[in-house]
């Protein structure tokens, strides 16, 4: 079985569904507009999502998606006298990436049993510089979350001198992580950014879309780092119609449903993965990394790969899905060996 186009996208965390005719056309007069600069910042989507969380306009932060809120994350961190960024490995690449782009060393942490390893992290930003820590939850790639009440001994246990995000990019996809955001910690820690995005969940990836909460004075040195303009109309209002529509429920509930599946053939095959809080599943392969990956793209699926470590799997096409557990029976054996 070999998948083509886009149906073999299960490398990149994508949302299962687009935008609907309804979306397209609403978007339309816009687009029409588009020889038109667009408001310096998109204070609609601001004051949705300010009202929506039930915390001032002011404490919101909204960006041309979470990558570039993580760049200026690291700006405004580097303006306040951060000197360094701390990760957990592995982790988003993209915050070792931004942190390179505004002149900052990257540390990283190994995760502990495929979790953040928050005592490990809290140990290395005891002594040394401040730094912008970024706490991904759930998880990139391992899809495994993290419980509030551990975040808050975590912030609790660190100096104030360091900034601390918590990246919530997939905390909709799992209903019990997605009540045990820390939005509610915000109000108490003038260090801490809860970083989302509308790329994964409200299925705009392709549209770069994502917003942050912090303190007043936190949030305004961020904001001072974004670039005006950058948010288009058209953008902003797909946003806003993502907040008002059942898409986001429907999507997490195909999503949790092709997750029990997928696991349910993995266990058919004698292979456990853990308890996924994501749209994407952690197979921690060893040393049989390689040779599934490259069966996987002979089917022409496309896979996120961490040599010598595991293979991150995005729930996508049905046929994608089956084409990938296809190449894994004959790779058992590999795989029992390396771990």
């Amino acid at each position: 079985m070999t998948v083509h186009g886009n149906a073999a996208r299960l490398h990149a965390n994508e949302s299962l569904g687009g935008l609907s005719e309804a979306d397209v056309a609403s978007a339309l007069p816009t687009l029409r507009e588009v020889h038109r600069y667009p408001s310096p910042r998109p204070d609609r989507f601001t004051a949705a999502m300010a009202a929506r969380s039930r915390i001032p306009a002011a404490q919101v932060v909204v960006g041309p998606g979470s990558t570039a809120l993580c760049l200026s994350l690291c700006l405004s961190a580097r303006i306040r006298g951060a000197e360094r960024v701390v990760v957990p490995v592995p982790s988003f690449e993209g915050y070792s990436r931004v942190a390179g782009m505004a002149g900052l060393p990257v540390e990283g942490v190994p995760l502990s049993n495929d979790r953040l390893d928050l005592d490990a992290l809290a140990r290395l930003l005891s002594d040394g510089p401040a730094a912008v820590v970024f706490l991904p939850n759930p998880n990139n790639p391992t899809s495994t979350a993290t419980t509030r009440t551990s975040l808050r001994g975590f912030l609790s246990g660190v100096s104030d001198r360091h900034v601390v995000v918590v990246d919530e990019a997939y905390i909709d996809y799992d209903p019990a992580q997605s009540s045990d955001t820390c939005m509610p910690l915000v109000s108490a820690y003038e260090n801490l950014v809860v970083l989302q995005t509308a790329s994964k969940a409200m299925g705009l990836a392709g549209a770069r879309l994502a917003h942050c909460f912090a303190q007043e004075a936190l949030a305004r040195d961020v904001r001072n780092c974004v670039v005006d303009y950058s948010v288009p109309a058209w953008v902003e209002l797909l946003g806003l119609r993502r907040l008002d529509s059942r898409f986001v429920r429907d999507e997490v509930a195909e999503t949790r449903l092709r997750l029990t599946q997928f696991i349910a053939s993995l266990a058919a095959l004698g292979v456990s993965v853990p308890p996924p809080s994501a749209n994407f599943v952690w197979l921690r392969l060893g040393r049989a990394t390689a040779g599934v990956s490259e069966r996987a793209a002979a089917q022409g699926v496309r896979v996120k790969v961490y040599p010598d470590q595991g293979i991150r799997v995005s729930m996508g096409d049905a046929s994608a899905l089956a084409a990938f557990l296809s190449v894994l029976p004959s790779h058992m054996g590999a795989r029992n060996a390396s771990t």
